[in-house]
């Protein structure tokens, strides 16, 4: 799939496609976070409290960005979780057990990169806080037409000690309120780098090289990273934004788009109405 089209002045180089509540604040002080950082303001731009709660979230320079300490082991299926900045981040609601990941966006439904999935009838495996397996099956897909998404159906609810993520209300207003805002980068290799928000165009949004923060927090994404969540860090919790599908700074389909939106909720309906499961709809931040 061909990366979005973006203005000729973007200062980004796209690989090739790969098969690959809003005014909570949060403070900083946590050891690995830049102490002393500032209470978000509430009545800020978008952009400027995702980026105020970011700082407080990241330490000064990158070292330890793995999401695991451990994953896995020959004796255990269990995970340690990073001891690092990292740990502040729930990360249960994303499926690590395979590049093909899945995101969690109800107790029931996931969300994929449509063009790297897993089939029906496979097992993906979550963990809790804890770091204890909590392993799922696919029992029904569902392909969001004219974007690279696809919503996954599992057997059974995941605990509640597995977070499905929230995402931002739709609205088309975002193309003015989120270019310049860090986002949480996740990739095949379990780590987690920030990037910025570049432009929204449709339903897809593109990122860059953030500014304002050491050069080691960028990684370009690579083959095989395809489907792995980005998410803005606002209010103290991860708020789902997007999947990727092309490299380099990355880019995908904006999940709170209104047509994504609308056919997100439109396929976790249909999914749940075919299997007899409960009908779970997305939920946004500032709606518990």
């Amino acid at each position: 799939m061909p990366a979005p089209t973006l203005p000729a002045a973007a200062p980004m180089a796209f690989a090739a496609a790969l098969s690959l509540s809003l005014t909570s604040c949060l403070d900083g002080g946590d050891p690995g976070g830049r102490p002393g950082a500032a209470a978000v303001d509430p009545g800020a731009p978008l952009a400027d409290r995702v980026n105020a709660s970011t700082r407080a979230l990241i330490p000064v320079e990158q070292k330890k960005n793995w999401v695991f300490d451990a994953y896995v082991s020959a004796d255990s299926p269990d995970v340690a979780w990073s001891r690092f900045w990292t740990k502040r981040i729930d990360f249960t609601g994303v499926a690590w057990d395979n590049p093909r990941t899945l995101t969690l966006i109800s107790p029931r439904h996931a969300l994929v990169a449509k063009h790297y999935q897993r089939r029906a009838g496979s097992m993906v495996v979550f963990h809790d806080r804890r770091g204890d397996e909590v392993p799922r099956a696919i029992v029904g897909t569902a392909e969001i037409a004219a974007t690279d998404l696809a919503v996954v159906l599992l057997h059974e609810d995941v605990p509640r000690g597995v977070t499905s993520y929230r995402v931002l209300p739709p609205s088309d207003t975002y193309a003015e309120s989120l270019p310049g805002a860090y986002v949480l980068i996740t990739d095949k290799q379990r780590k987690v780098h920030v990037h910025q928000v570049h432009s929204l165009a449709g339903r897809s949004i593109a990122f860059t090289r953030a500014d304002g923060i050491g050069e080691g927090f960028y990684e370009a994404l690579v083959a095989g990273d395809s489907g792995n969540p980005a998410f803005l860090w606002l209010g103290g919790e991860p708020v789902l934004i997007e999947t990727h599908t092309t490299g380099g700074a990355g880019a995908g389909p904006f999940v709170s788009a209104p047509e994504n939106f609308a056919a997100i909720n439109e396929a976790m309906r249909a999914l749940s109405e075919e299997q007899g499961a409960p009908v779970y709809q997305l939920r946004t931040v500032g709606a518990r």
